[in-house]
This record gives C-alpha cells, sequence and structure tokens, in this order.
C-alpha cells in the first residue's frame, strides 16, 4: 500500500476586509521551485497536529480540556472522488468531526472535497475542479478565486450542487505563539513563528475558517467552526502515528492511534 502524507491539515474566521482598514497591496511574488510541496506545506507520512483551545494557551494553561487532531490517516476517496487525493481527519477527543480531500503535489495546495461531519461514510461535498487554498509562496494581499462546480457524494448517490466560487485572502502575517512538547522535560515549550493567516469564504464548509500557514512547518493556528460553533485552535505538538495503522483504509473501524485523543 502506498504510504502517504499528513496535512496537518488543516482554516478561519473571515471578513475581507475590516471597515476603515484598508487591504495590503499583493505585489505577485516572483515564482519560485519547490521541489518538495509536501515538505513545504508542512505535510510528512503519519504525522499527527495535536491542536489545544487558544484561549486555554493564551492564558498559561498547559492542562487542556481538549485537544484537536489533524492527520492525513490514508492515501483515498478514488472510489467516490475519481482519484486519490490526501485524506485528512479531524478530531476532538478523539471523535471524528470533519474529513478533507488535499492534493499538495503541486505549488498550489488544492481542496478536492470536504466531508463536514467527519463521520465515514456521510456525504463529501466534491469539488470539481479542486479549489486552491495556496498559492505558493504565498504573499500578503493575495486573493484567490476558484469557480467549482459542487456535488455531494454519497457511497450509493450523486446530487449535484451548484457553481460557486471558492475564495482564499492571504493577510498581514502574524507573530504566532504556538507550543512544542519536550519529552524529557515533560513540558509545552512555547515557540513563535511568522505566519501568514489565509481566510477562506464562498462555500459552506469553508466559511469562515481562517489557517496561519508557515512553510515547511504548516498551519500552527486554526479558526473553524465545528458542528456549527465557532473555534480556535495553536499548534502544541508534532507527533509520529503508530506506523502499523497510519495508512487506515476507513470502513466502519477506527485507527488504533486516534490524534487528539
Amino acid at each position: 500500500m502506498r504510504k502517504f502524507t499528513v496535512a496537518f491539515s488543516l482554516v478561519a474566521a473571515l471578513g475581507l476586509g475590516a471597515c476603515g482598514e484598508e487591504p495590503p497591496k499583493y505585489v505577485p511574488p516572483k515564482k519560485e521551485q519547490i521541489d518538495d510541496p509536501v515538505a513545504y506545506f508542512g505535510l510528512a507520512p503519519c504525522t499527527c497536529y495535536e491542536y489545544a483551545p487558544a484561549a486555554e494557551w493564551e492564558e498559561g494553561e498547559r492542562f487542556f480540556s481538549r485537544k484537536l487532531g489533524v492527520a492525513v490517516e490514508n492515501i483515498g476517496g478514488g472510489i467516490r472522488l475519481g482519484r486519490d487525493y490526501h485524506r485528512v481527519r479531524f478530531r476532538v477527543r478523539g471523535q471524528a468531526v470533519r474529513e478533507e480531500y488535499l492534493d499538495p503535489s503541486t505549488p498550489q495546495l488544492l481542496l478536492a472535497g470536504v466531508n463536514k461531519t467527519g463521520v465515514v461514510n456521510d456525504p463529501i461535498m466534491k469539488f470539481d475542479p479542486p479549489a486552491v487554498l495556496i498559492d505558493a509562496p504565498p504573499q500578503a494581499g493575495q486573493l484567490l478565486r476558484t469557480k467549482v462546480t459542487t456535488s455531494f457524494v454519497s457511497p450509493t448517490d450523486v446530487e449535484e450542487g451548484q457553481e460557486v466560487t471558492v475564495i482564499a485572502q492571504v493577510r498581514n502575517a502574524e507573530e504566532v505563539e504556538y507550543g512544542a512538547w519536550d519529552e524529557f522535560e515533560q513540558i509545552f515549550v512555547p515557540q513563535t513563528a511568522e505566519a501568514l493567516p489565509i481566510a477562506f469564504a464562498g462555500v459552506d464548509g469553508l466559511r469562515n475558517d481562517t489557517r496561519w500557514f508557515v512553510p515547511e512547518k504548516g498551519f500552527v493556528k486554526i479558526r473553524m467552526e465545528i458542528e456549527g460553533e465557532p473555534t480556535e485552535w495553536v499548534l502544541v505538538n508534532v507527533r509520529m502515528l503508530d506506523a502499523e495503522t497510519c495508512d487506515h483504509e476507513g470502513g466502519p473501524s477506527e485507527p488504533v492511534d486516534l490524534c487528539g485523543s
């Protein structure tokens, strides 16, 4: 079986411009060769990205009420989406709450489909063509628009959707404090990075999502709706999933090692 990569995947509040505030001027960057898109977008085989509630992290808490786990558990989706993609699962307390099907194989990070509940066999909202989430290298002021046709694909049926425009806007860079787990000291060690917030809009399933992106690291902060509620998360740990079960193929069972549990 082909091994895959993790996204960490990985999004949130949109406001494509605050009142009275001019958007940053966008100057198209000089295109650079990205030899390893998987590494550039912060992906690695069987990696689990664990996030803590942002409010708890900022208040100095280090024992968290819950965690969000984001991990690529296999390469799949071919039966319903027409080809395989990196299947990224989002879990809270080990319970799946969302799935994304990503393609990091070009200088663009593409989103081919979303399962908004994360429940196995629930419909996947498919984007045709896949929507552009990041056009590398991203730069403040960059505005991406992808016209897509949606459809809702279940194991037994396809329901046609509509034509929509998926929007991704890169905002001004922010310094983000996140965490890294020190196994020896058994503590979360604060780190800082200049991250680019990328806000999304235009389609249910991405609406009100923002992700703070750092090249070669992925998303260090995420704002997204979970079960209809707005949430905000900060990265606190990156670890490897159990190598024997991280390429779980789906079905009614779950992997042994649950990212975010």
